[in-house]
């Protein structure tokens, strides 16, 4: 049986924490990526975007196998 505690973290986790960077970082990452092709150095801090917006996915994950 997997550890149920785990889901429950992770999904309290998506909901008040994933979703919000998330939403964030999506916003900041449309307006940078434009720039991202001109200026290099704002092709790092895109891909730090990108990171953060795929962290419900990352959250997803640890629920579905029930991990701390």
């Amino acid at each position: 049986m997997a550890n149920i505690c785990g889901g429950i973290v992770w999904f309290l986790i998506l909901i008040t924490v994933a979703f919000p960077i998330a939403g964030i970082c999506a916003f900041f990452y449309i307006l940078v990526y434009c720039f991202a092709q001109i200026c290099s150095g704002c092709q790092s801090f895109s891909d730090i975007l990108e990171k953060g917006m795929q962290l419900p996915g990352y959250a997803v994950t640890k629920i579905k196998n029930c991990e701390f």
